[in-house]
Order: structure tokens, then sequence, then C-alpha cells
């Protein structure tokens, strides 16, 4: 019994240590214009903005999709972010596109984003970006030609949509194209059907007004500052040649808040070559647009030779605040060292580090310690209880080899014991739904009994009985074990349910562990 509560307070103190579970994963959708008018400004948007964005505005185990459209909208990436490869690997795959698009069906890519952004996962935070120059010049054949009022009116419903879902929506102007090439120039001003209206037409101003999100313009002189611009996230400008310094001295960085809303910056970690050469935390408040200087001072390694210096730098900020960019350079002239050896403020932080992490290891031995003995004290009925359960269902492997049958509830927490893992005999029946059911829903509103699993000639059926909760099955569902079902709560919640052969915890361990050759029926 020790040996089991030890293993499940391990796994308990991983999971609470581990910092993504704490956090909201994100959903970033870039729409990107690849019409022939970006061809110039291609290289810069992806170094800057979506270089950016990926390594900012996301984090481990967060998702990147790419549309982009000319004439027709497509998917060009969707993918995990699960490491820092993962962000070269898609830098380069978008350096791969070409921006030649003869056409720019912007109301078809709006539509097509709106739906694709629906049909993405509902727990995540949605960043849209939509990067055009607002030009909707649509191909031949294209539904999407009618007069201006019309198209306006295209626009105002997707984004009322949108409106609605509550979606982060960030929107760039890239610059229009200024020449045109003569096999497009007859079709570029040709009129419509519906009275005289050109095809071609700039809908940004009407897109900007309709999201009420100011017109950020794509200005290639600014292009290291068109992340946080577009953002609106604080910007940082690097210093230039600092002169002659000494081995402790400050560099003055220009910070920007780029949002209509007051914040505070805090500088943690000055990084070159992997090492913290800042002295100590420094913060500034900003107001709103305000741009102030944050004064960093610097410790240079002993072993730091003098000279000229170009140092590749990183800084690290605290809290989830996306400051950028963050790398940058320093350049300088070393002077050389005098009087005595400046070490001991290096050798300090890692010595307090060190006794910081040994008081806290010390405190959760302590704290394991204590929870078990709190555990044997508080639970020995429910133990027991647990045993004689278990030793139900190993008898009844032994009478019938076949397992208990458990029921999982996607997003429903599976802490509850054995409240949902049953024996099935055959051709005995036992209940799903809400209330006092046998297999309990609790996460939305169902009423008992709404359908039943029975075991029939060697099968699993799940029969529903109120056909109205489970709009994806109209008859009885025969081989249903490792199949996921969907059920419609009264609130009109659509939750996903599975039944598969319940595997105890320990024989989990014991497979990962390689101690039992196969499962047998002492692990049930």
């Amino acid at each position: 019994m020790i040996s089991k509560i030890n293993i499940f307070l391990v796994i308990i103190l991983i999971l609470i240590c581990s910092p993504k579970l704490m956090g909201e994963q994100k959903d970033m959708i870039v729409l990107l214009d690849i019409s022939r008018s970006v061809f110039s400004i291609f290289d810069g948007l992806v170094n800057y903005l979506i270089n950016d964005a990926l390594r900012y505005q996301l984090s481990l185990d967060d998702n990147f999709h790419l549309i982009t459209f000319s004439g027709t909208p497509e998917i060009e990436i969707s993918r995990k972010i699960e490491n820092n490869k993962d962000v070269e690997e898609i830098l380069k795959e978008i350096l791969l596109l070409y921006p030649f698009g003869e056409y720019t069906d912007l109301i078809r890519a709006l539509k097509y984003l709106y739906q694709y952004t629906y049909d993405l996962p509902a727990n995540t935070e949605k960043i849209i970006l939509i990067l055009t120059d607002g030009i909707h010049d649509p191909p031949p054949g294209s539904p999407f030609q009618e007069d201006k009022a019309n198209i306006e009116e295209e626009i105002k419903n997707i984004e009322e949509k949108m409106d609605k879902m509550r979606w982060k929506i960030h929107l760039l102007k890239l610059p229009e194209e200024k020449e045109e090439t003569p096999e497009r120039e007859a079709t570029d001003f040709t009129l419509n059907d519906n009275g005289g209206e050109l095809k071609k037409r700039d809908l940004f101003p009407a897109l900007s007004e309709t999201l009420d999100i100011p017109a950020i313009e794509y200005r290639e002189e600014e292009k290291e500052n068109v992340s946080s611009r577009t953002f609106r996230t604080p910007s940082i400008i690097f210093p230039g040649y600092l002169g002659r310094v000494n081995q402790v001295f400050t560099a003055p960085f220009r910070v920007k808040n780029n949002s209509d809303e007051p914040i505070r910056i805090k500088l943690l970690q000055v990084l070159w070559s992997d090492k913290n050469i800042l002295k100590k935390e420094i913060s500034v408040k900003l107001t709103a647009f305000e741009e102030k200087t944050l004064k960093a001072t610097m410790i240079l390694p002993d072993t730091t030779a003098p000279g000229e210096k170009v140092m590749n730098i990183e800084l690290v900020f605290s809290g989830d605040l996306p400051v950028s960019p963050r790398e940058g350079v320093l350049q300088f002239y070393l002077k050389e060292r005098k009087g005595l050896s400046l070490s001991f403020p290096e050798i300090f932080p890692s010595t307090v580090l060190f006794l910081v992490g040994l008081i806290m290891f010390a405190c959760i031995i302590f704290l394991v310690a204590f929870t078990r003995k709190a555990i044997e004290r508080s639970m020995p009925v429910e133990y027991e209880s647990y045993q004689a359960t278990r030793q139900d269902f190993e008898k009844l492997y032994r009478e019938y080899l076949r397992r208990p049958i458990e029921m999982r509830v996607y997003s429903q927490t599976s802490n509850i014991g054995l409240r949902n893992v049953h024996f099935i005999k055959e051709e005995s029946k036992l209940y799903i739904g809400g209330k006092d059911s046998d297999f309990l829903i609790f996460i939305s509103p169902f009423p008992r009994d709404i359908g039943f699993i029975t075991y029939s000639r060697g099968k699993y059926i799940l029969v529903p009985i109120r056909k109205e909760y489970f709009p994806s099955l109209n008859a009885p569902l025969e081989g249903c074990l490792e199949r996921e079902i969907t059920a419609r709560s009264e609130t009109g919640k659509e939750i996903i349910i599975v039944f598969r052969e319940y595997v105890s915890p320990l024989e989990r361990i014991n497979r990962v562990m390689h101690l039992i050759d196969q499962p047998g029926l002492n692990t049930i």
C-alpha cells in the first residue's frame, strides 16, 4: 500500500511542477496575401513579423496555422510547436512560398479564414493575423464580383461572426503594387455587369472599420519593429556604440509601449553565451504609447579579454508580455581591468540559487512524508473498499476471461476512483447518463438513462434510448469499444465519450517498467 501511495504522490508532484499545465493553449492563424504585390517585402515580412510571432507570441505546445491566398485560399501549414526546431522548419517552409499570385479574392479568403478558425478546438485561445494590401481583385468566375455595397456587406457579415467568437484579430496593411504588367492592365480596369463598378477595390478601410482595429501599415524602413506595431506589444531599441567601458557598465535600451493601456516591463536577465551578465533586475512603468529608457547595468566575466567587442545578447523579461526584439548586439571597447577581481558578484547568485534549491528539495521530501501519513490515516475504509472491488474484478476475470469496462468523458475528470468502471455480464444492461446512472456523465447536464451498454455474443453494444442525446447514432452501435461517441447535453453542448477495457494504474506502471511479461489476473 505504501509503495503505491508513493508512486501516486510522485505523479502528483510532476503534474504540479509542469508549467504548461497552468496556461491556456493558443492557436495562431495567419492569413497571408501571396499576390505579386507582396514579392518585394516578402522576406522582411517573414524574417521580422512571422519570426517574432512564432518566437514571442507563442509558447511550446501552441499551434501555428498558415493560410495563403491570391485567387483561392489554401492551408499551407498546420503544426504544433514542440521545440525550437519546429519554429525553424516552419520559417523555412514559408520562405519557399512564391508570392506571384495574379488575382486577390479577399472575400473568399476571409470566409475561408472564419470557417477554418471556427472548426479548430473551442478550448484554445485564437490569435488571427491578417496580412494583405486590402485589394479585392477576384479572378473571372468568382462569386464575389458584386457591387461595392454588397461586398462591404459581405465583409460586415464575416466580421460580425468573428466578433461574436471573441477572437484576437490583428491587421497589417501591406504596400500596394506600384506597377501593372501589360497582360493585367485590361482586366484591372474592366467594368462589371452591375452598373460600372471597378472589379479591383481597396477593401482595407472597410475591413479596419468593421473590425474596429487600427490600420497598421507595413513600412520597409521600420521592419525591425513591425511585430510590436502589429501586435501592439512593447518594442526595444538596442543602444548604438557604447564607447570605452569598464567591466561593469550601463547600456541604455529604449522601450516603447505600443498599446493604449499602461504596462510594466521587468528585465530579468541579459544572456551572453548562455550566461547572465545583468547586475540586478530592473523595471519600468509605461503609460499608453509612452517611450522611456531602461538602463541596464551589466558585469562582464573576469575572463573577458579587453578590446573591441561585438556581443550578441538576448534579453529575458518577466511574465507573458511579449517584448521584441529580444535578441540584438552590444558594441563597445572594453578597457583593461584594474584593482580587485569582481568574481564575487558572479559567484554569489549561484550560491544563493543552490541554497534555495536545497531548501525546496527538503520541503518536497517533508511534504511527501507528511501527505503519505495523512492519506494512510484518512482513507483506510476507501482503500479496503477499493481492494474488495479489485478482488471482485479478478474473480469475474477468471470466470469470464473479460475485463471490466471503463467510460471516459473528454474534459471530465477521471479522478473519481472506480465510479465509471463496471463489469458487464452476458445480456445484462448498464445505463448511461446523469444523476445516478451506472456510467455517470457530470461535466454537463444529462438526464438519467439516455442509453445503455450490453454484452451479447462476444460484442459490446451501445443502444441509445433517447436518440436526441446521441446526434451521431441512429441505431445500436456494435463493437462500441475504443469508438468516439458524440453526446449532446440538455444545454446543447456536445461531448465525446469513449468506452474501453479497464487497465489499472498499477498494471500500466508495470507495463512501462517491464516488470511483467504479459497482463495477468493479479493486475486488473
